[in-house]
């Protein structure tokens, strides 16, 4: 019908048409901007630009996020009429950046995402030593400048990843773009990506990065010298004048030019102390490997760690050879510590009852003020455990999730100067909350749930227990909301014990099960949530169990008679 081509290079991904009910003359069609046809398509007129974005705006509430009525965010993936609108000029386009909508045909929008909570953050976010700003990487919606109050600016631009801000001077941070493009700022946010130090940009015919690197490439600042910085695509980039520069050090590539750096870590106390994660390619499998001189040479410290990704690395702040490793896919532990540099790594997943669950695992931190104490997210949400010493001892890791909603992405986390622990999702923000509590008065062993012709029956075990009132029951069956379902009384109190609960119901649909200690004093903790599948039991299921239970309580009757 037109030979405008509007297609600017996102048709395969973004992409939509619309056609007015009451006429075939109205069309809009969306790609990366959206364009109309008042001629049943023979032209169209392009009637949003993305790049009128104002990235002064929060954003909060419904209103004009752009510098003009004409902005949309970019990759507009599908268009709607409003059906409640007779004459069809009502138009809501769902894109990258939310939801926006047009009560004039598309001559104006204003934004509608105000509280929704559905922002992607990768890794890594940093925060100022004065707790004033934080940074963090977005998906296609720039990098994030909170500043503590509702609502946030933006900086730089496009996908956000990695980022850091000097701990001596706040005003000189950093951020990156894909494939490793660095942005340097000596005058605060606001003026971040007016700097490039180092460029790497996709090539137009193949989409790869001139210089091969993982899409979300790392960037860190050693915590001991503001000056020493380290980045990675195939190669390890060094800078020593605070990130001005980068140079390449040690063997270029590192493995090999299809194996580009996933993560980095680096101790606190020693800068030249420096562990790399790199990706399988070119015949080489994931490697973690150990520098000792700031990346001049590398050893090979895989050892007996499982052919995964390796999402993150943490150096324990008081010790450069206590290292904890995360592992993404399925299959295998998803937390490994080496206590020697990375000679020998022990899992410390945990096991039974309260293991880490196996799913892809995102980070893990070690707690500065006690680093025998570790937080982990992972694609259910974030998990904590404490008093992991060596490795040696299996350690019952906590679910930290009340308040979220069931399989909360979690991406990164850090403990900011307030205390506080914050993290950061993919899909639903950031968020804060206090530090776990672990001088509460139990330690969870293991915990089941069976199902029975009785009904669901719930074991649990504590290695140890001091001032509790009792335990209760409690179930859900979408994961989210729970309700009690019973009170257990406390049996050893202060030694070990192991408890039961009978829970007399039919799953007819999923069901989600925890158990809430009540501490004398009031407050409480919740073990690891278990989930119980509804039964898929034939039509008269449901008659034969209530014949079982009119059995059993006949038979009950017949012996009392009996034996009165």
């Amino acid at each position: 019908l037109s030979g405008s081509n509007y297609i600017q290079n996102q048709g395969w991904y973004a992409h939509d048409v619309i056609v007015a009910p009451t006429t075939v003359n109205t069309i809009y069609v969306s790609e990366i901007d959206m364009l109309k046809s008042a001629n049943g398509g023979s032209t169209f007129t392009k009637i949003t630009d993305w790049s009128q974005w104002n990235f002064s705006n929060t954003t909060v509430g419904a209103t004009v996020e752009g510098n003009n009525g004409t902005y949309v965010h970019a990759d507009q993936h599908h268009l709607y009429f409003s059906p409640f609108d007779a004459t069809y000029n009502t138009i809501f386009s769902v894109t990258d950046g939310g939801v926006f909508k047009s009560t004039n045909g598309g001559t104006s929008f204003i934004g509608l995402n105000g509280g929704l909570m559905t922002t992607q953050i990768y890794h890594k976010m940093s925060v100022n030593p004065a707790n004033t700003y934080m940074l963090c990487g977005l998906q296609d919606n720039a990098t994030l400048w909170y500043t503590g109050s509702t609502g946030c600016k933006r900086t730089t631009g496009g996908d956000g990843f990695y980022t850091a801000i000097d701990p001596t001077n706040d005003q000189i941070c950093f951020g990156t773009y894909s494939y490793m493009t660095l942005y340097r700022s000596s005058t605060g946010p606001g003026a971040l990506g007016g700097t490039t130090i180092f460029s790497n940009p996709a090539s137009a015919t193949t989409s790869l990065p001139t210089e091969n690197a993982c899409f979300v490439a790392p960037l860190i600042m050693a915590p001991s010298d503001h000056n020493r910085m380290y980045a990675g695509t195939i190669n390890f980039k060094k800078s020593t004048n605070n990130g001005t520069s980068f140079a390449n050090v040690g063997p270029a590539p590192v493995v090999n030019a299809s194996a580009p750096i996933i993560a980095i870590g680096v101790s606190a106390t020693y800068p030249d102390s420096v562990y790399i994660a790199t990706c399988p390619g070119g015949g080489a499998n994931p490697k973690i490997l150990r520098s000792v001189n700031g990346g001049t040479n590398w050893t090979d410290v895989t050892g007996t760690l499982p052919n995964r990704y390796f999402s993150s690395i943490a150096v324990d702040p008081t010790n450069s050879k206590r290292v904890a490793v995360t592992v993404s896919g399925f299959g295998t532990s998803h937390l490994y510590l080496t206590t020697d540099g990375g000679g020998t790594w022990t899992s410390i997943n945990g096991s039974g009852g309260t293991a880490l669950p196996d799913v892809p695992t995102n980070i893990v931190i070690f707690d500065p003020s006690m680093p025998s104490n570790l937080y982990v997210g992972n694609d259910l949400g974030v998990y904590a455990a404490q008093s992991i010493t060596n490795g040696a001892a299996t350690p019952s890791w906590y679910s930290y999730n009340v308040g979220l909603t069931d399989a909360t992405m979690v991406m990164d986390l850090l403990i900011a100067p307030n205390g506080k622990l914050r993290m950061g999702s993919y899909g639903k923000g950031l968020w804060e909350n206090n530090l776990v509590n672990f001088s509460l008065p139990v330690e969870f062993k293991d915990f089941s749930v069976t199902v029975t012709q009785r009904g669901n029956e719930l074991k649990w075990s504590v290695a140890a227990q001091s001032n509790v009132d009792h335990y209760e029951v409690e179930y859900s069956t979408d994961g989210i909301h729970y309700s009690k379902a019973g009170t257990v009384a406390v049996t050893n109190e202060g030694g070990q014990a192991d408890y039961k609960f009978l829970h007399a119901i039919v799953n007819t649909v999923d069901g989600y099960y925890r158990i809430k200690t009540v501490d004398k004093d009031g407050s409480n903790q919740f073990s690891v949530v278990k989930k119980v599948k509804a039964i898929q039991a034939p039509a008269d299921f449901h008659n034969k169990t209530i014949v079982w239970f009119l059995r059993q309580s006949i038979l009950k009757c017949l012996i009392a008679i009996e034996y009165p």
